[in-house]
């Protein structure tokens, strides 16, 4: 199964929306992280959590359904599906290596022992040989076998690059992730300060999207995109975390030249 195998019980969420995919569940997930909607909050209240049971009874992925038991993070909770099915879909591409290989070095063994019976069946002959046709004969069974090892060789560098590269993108990927999810919660606790955070929460929302079509991409341009996009969103958190409001009164008195009346305020 993939994150598109539609459920024969679909997800009723607290709002009513049917979810039918793993794909729909992590868009209506991520959805809550970007407005708050209350669905992800209501379905993992107390000791409970609905994603963990419909995704174990319904898909039998029961090793997922412990994992995103433990949190009760929206953004933990994308980011460990997601996880699970890129190690999914990297265990697939070794199996269908070692599927791909493996008539390939049948056929060659065979062939090899072909070769051998045939020289084996002329040395045992009664009747004299040439000593050149024996080693010519030898000579064409390491040649071929020399050929085939290589060809292995080839398909084994190929498959192993695609791996690393695979490694490489989860890796990718994970960072994004932790870089949005550390920015989410700067601009949480900046809120509660009583911080304008319009700017930054407006470009965090862009961010989310360019996050989505880097995974589908893969392309390394989009993900140094996005890492920049994030330093620059913390750079607007801290400038205004550092800003001081100007004090209007003061300015006003002090246009108008009544500085006795400034020391007087300030006294008081």
């Amino acid at each position: 199964m993939n994150k598109e195998t539609k459920a024969n019980n679909p997800f009723i969420c607290k709002n009513e929306i049917k979810l039918e995919t793993i794909n729909g569940l992590i868009a209506d997930i991520e959805q809550n992280i970007n407005n708050n909607s209350g669905n992800f909050r209501f379905h993992t209240r107390e000791d409970k959590n609905d994603y963990a049971e419909w995704i174990k009874y319904e898909f039998g992925l029961d090793n997922l359904s412990e994992e995103i038991r433990k949190t009760k993070s929206p953004q933990e909770t994308v980011i460990l599906i997601k996880k699970y099915f890129e190690e999914k879909n990297e265990n697939k591409v070794k199996e269908e290596t070692r599927e791909e290989e493996k008539p390939l070095k049948e056929e060659t063994e065979k062939k090899e022992q072909t070769l051998k019976n045939i020289i084996n069946q002329e040395e045992n002959k009664t009747e004299p040989i040439e000593d050149k046709k024996i080693i010519d004969m030898k000579n064409f069974v390491e040649s071929f076998s020399q050929s085939s090892e290589n060809q292995l060789n080839k398909v084994k560098e190929m498959k192993n690059k695609i791996h690393k590269h695979s490694n490489d993108l989860l890796k990718e990927l994970e960072l994004v992730n932790e870089g949005y999810l550390e920015v989410y919660n700067k601009i949480s606790e900046a809120r509660k300060e009583g911080k304008d955070m319009f700017i930054p929460q407006l470009k965090l929302k862009n961010i989310k999207s360019k996050i989505n079509f880097f995974e589908a991409s893969k392309n390394i341009y989009d993900y140094e995109k996005i890492i920049l996009l994030l330093k620059d969103i913390k750079q607007e958190i801290y400038d205004e975390l550092n800003y001081n409001s100007p004090d209007i009164r003061k300015e006003i008195l002090e246009s108008i030249g009544i500085k006795e009346a400034i020391n007087v305020t300030t006294n008081n």
